[in-house]
C-alpha cells in the first residue's frame, strides 16, 4: 500500500512538458540557386496555447526580393494589416482569429500542429547566404478574455543560396480573381462608441489578397447602378449622419486587387422615396389595375 502511494506521489513530482507556442518558417529543401523564385511559409505553432490574435514583422536580407504574398489557406480569418512589404525588407502583418484558434490534434481543429499564416515568395538576387527572421515585435495574444501577451523565442532561418542555374526556378503568381466573401453589416446603437444615434459595423473577410477598404453609398433605390452611385471611404464603426436612415445603404468591401463585394442595408426608418423607389412597379400595376375595373364596371352599370 504505501509502495503504491509512493509511486502516485512521485508521478505528481514528474514534470510533463509544455508545449511553447510560436512562429517558424518552412522554407523548400531543394537547392537553390542565384535566380531562382521559391517560397517560404511563415507558420504558427500554438502549443498549449489558445490564440485570438497575431502581429508582428518578418524581415528578410537585401539578396532576396519579395515578388508576392499568398494569403491562400492561411488560419488567420481576418487581417487587419494584410501581410505586406512596408518598408525595404520587412513585411508587417497584423491579424484577428475570432473565437480563438488553437492548431493542435487535441483541439479538433487541425492535425497538423502547425497553422499556415501565410506564404512569401521570393526571388534570390545573388549566391548568398541570406537570413530570415520574426522581428522583435512579433508578438501572439491568448485568448483568455484579457488578450494577454505571449512573450516569443526569435526564430531565424538562414537559407544557401548557390550560383546561378542554367535554368532558374520560377514560380507564377496566380492573380487573385475572387471578390471578397459575402458579409453581412449590423445597425447597432452608437452609445457603446461614445456616439448618439445608430452606427453599422462590418467587416468582410478576403482569403487571397486581404481587404484593402471598405466604402459606402446611398440610394433609395435598392437596385442602383453602383457604378454611378457616389462612393465614399469608410471605417467600421459608420456612424449614421442625417438622412442615411432614410435610405438603402451599400456597403462594398475591396480587397487589394479590385475585387468588391457589396452589402445592402434597407432604411432603418420609414422613408417615402425609399418605399416608392421600391414599391413603384407594384404600385403603378395596381394602379393601372384600379383604373381598368373602374372603367369596366362603370361600363357594366350602364347596360
Amino acid at each position: 500500500m504505501r509502495f503504491h502511494t509512493l509511486i502516485i506521489g512521485l508521478a505528481f513530482l514528474v514534470p510533463f512538458p509544455v508545449l511553447a507556442a510560436g512562429f517558424s518558417f518552412i522554407v523548400p529543401a531543394q537547392p537553390l540557386g542565384a535566380g531562382d523564385s521559391f517560397t517560404v511559409g511563415a507558420s504558427l505553432d500554438t502549443g498549449d496555447e489558445r490564440i485570438n490574435a497575431v502581429e508582428g514583422s518578418v524581415r528578410f536580407s537585401p539578396s532576396l526580393s519579395l515578388i508576392g504574398v499568398r494569403l491562400a489557406g492561411s488560419v488567420v480569418p481576418l487581417w487587419v494589416t494584410p501581410p505586406s512589404e512596408t518598408q525595404p525588407g520587412v513585411v508587417s502583418f497584423a491579424g484577428v482569429l475570432p473565437g480563438g484558434y488553437q492548431a493542435s490534434p487535441a483541439a479538433g481543429e487541425s492535425p497538423d500542429p502547425t497553422g499556415n499564416l501565410f506564404t512569401l515568395v521570393f526571388t534570390a538576387r545573388k549566391k548568398d547566404n541570406p537570413e530570415l527572421s520574426f522581428g522583435l515585435d512579433t508578438t501572439l495574444y491568448r485568448d483568455d478574455g484579457n488578450g494577454t501577451r505571449i512573450s516569443l523565442p526569435a526564430e531565424k532561418q538562414i537559407i544557401r543560396i548557390g550560383d546561378s542555374s542554367p535554368v532558374p526556378r520560377t514560380i507564377s503568381l496566380m492573380s487573385d480573381t475572387l471578390p471578397p466573401e459575402p458579409f453581412t453589416p449590423s445597425v447597432v446603437s452608437a452609445e457603446p462608441f461614445g456616439q448618439k444615434g445608430r452606427a453599422l459595423v462590418f467587416t468582410a473577410q478576403d482569403k487571397d489578397s486581404g481587404i484593402l477598404r471598405y466604402e459606402l453609398a446611398s440610394s433609395y433605390w435598392p437596385h442602383a447602378d453602383q457604378a454611378k452611385l457616389l462612393w465614399e471611404e469608410v471605417q467600421s464603426p459608420y456612424f449614421f449622419k442625417e438622412g442615411d436612415t432614410l435610405s438603402y445603404l451599400y456597403i462594398r468591401a475591396v480587397d487589394h486587387q479590385g475585387n468588391t463585394t457589396t452589402a445592402l442595408i434597407p432604411p432603418t426608418n420609414f422613408s417615402a422615396l425609399a418605399f416608392l423607389a421600391t414599391w413603384w412597379m407594384y404600385i403603378v400595376a395596381f394602379i393601372a389595375f384600379a383604373v381598368i375595373l373602374s372603367r369596366y364596371l362603370a361600363r357594366r352599370s350602364k347596360r
